[in-house]
């Protein structure tokens, strides 16, 4: 439910030129050889996953603290989300934050490819569940349910734990890597009962509209369009206005829906109380208390939040950019 990309490279010139032709026609052939890391990369994650589950995590945190070094864009990126959203911390606490959300979100690759290859009903015994009567009774009394997600580094493994017990359906972005979109699409269909589009806004009402139970992320920056600025830590961030307009149309019980993992390797998947009140009608009260919501579930594991993205790409009139 979330992208794994890379960056921080520049390619030269001449490579750029075939990139942006790659843009004008993407390559559906998966086996041309445009695809062989990218299937390099599947199968290294296929192998990890035979392997037992502690060491698979050892392994994730290796290649989050391998990425703490020499991914310097996201790391970059992390620092800046670290810096404005937790100034009263002092720069030595702020600076170790930022590694553990690069190791943090190297474990998550490992937990993603998990959740994307393999079985997650061995994990089961490794979660547990807080709150979850809540979505159990919306569920029972045939009520449309929209799962208010947050981008934490265990959302996929943890969402396709979650749709063990009670089958939602997710959104997604497409993945312009066909490889990956493949893997993903297969993983998709083996833990959810239907996947839709993140443009697909009318899907979206259908399903609720049809008492069915939907995931939806409402805390990143997808731009001006269709939002507001509300508080995320003290500082304005572009908040989607979609998350209250749907609920009004639909009808939607809103539950709150966050997940972590512990030292021991252990899950807590945490259903909160269905939202009252809501939405007022308020387009940034009702995105601020969104964004106050995320900001409860992140204090309590700072770490395993997805602060490699762009929180605050988009900014008010006469604010530049921060990364």
């Amino acid at each position: 439910m979330y992208d794994i990309t890379v960056s921080g490279y520049t390619p030269a010139p001449s490579i750029r030129a075939s990139k942006s032709m790659a843009k004008k026609k993407p390559i559906s052939n998966i086996w041309h050889p445009f695809y062989w890391p990218t299937w390099l990369g599947v199968g290294l994650l296929r192998l990890i996953s035979l392997l037992p589950y502690d060491w698979q995590l050892k392994i994730g945190s290796g290649i989050g603290l391998l990425a703490y070094y020499l991914a310097s864009d996201r790391v970059h990126i992390t620092r800046t989300n670290i810096d404005l959203c937790f100034p009263e911390r002092s720069v030595e606490e702020r600076q170790q934050l930022v590694k553990q959300v690069l190791i943090n979100s190297g474990i998550g690759i490992i937990e993603t490819g998990y959740a994307w290859t393999s079985s997650v009903t061995k994990l089961i015994p490794r979660f547990a569940f807080k709150g979850l009567s809540n979505l159990e009774r919306a569920v029972a009394e045939q009520q449309p349910v929209l799962l208010l997600g947050m981008h934490f580094s265990t959302l996929d493994l943890c969402g396709a734990v979650l749709a063990k017990k009670v089958p939602f359906r997710v959104m997604y972005r497409k993945n312009k890597n066909f490889v990956l979109e493949k893997v993903m699409s297969e993983g998709r269909q083996s833990n959810f009962p239907d996947a839709i589009e993140r443009s697909n806004v009318r899907g979206v009402i259908k399903a609720l509209k049809n008492k069915q139970v939907v995931w939806y992320g409402a805390d990143q920056d997808y731009g001006l369009k269709q939002s507001v600025f509300a508080s995320f830590f003290g500082v304005p961030a572009a908040s989607i206005t979609a998350t209250a307009r749907i609920a009004k149309m639909t009808g939607a019980t809103v539950i709150p829906f966050y997940h972590h993992r512990d030292q021991n390797n252990l899950y807590t998947i945490t259903l909160g109380e269905p939202l009252k009140d809501y939405p007022t009608g308020d387009d940034v009260e009702d995105a601020t208390r969104v964004n106050n919501l995320v900001e409860q579930a992140i204090l309590e594991a700072p770490d395993q939040y997805w602060w490699v993205h762009r929180r605050f790409k988009t900014r008010p009139p006469g604010l530049q950019r921060p990364y």
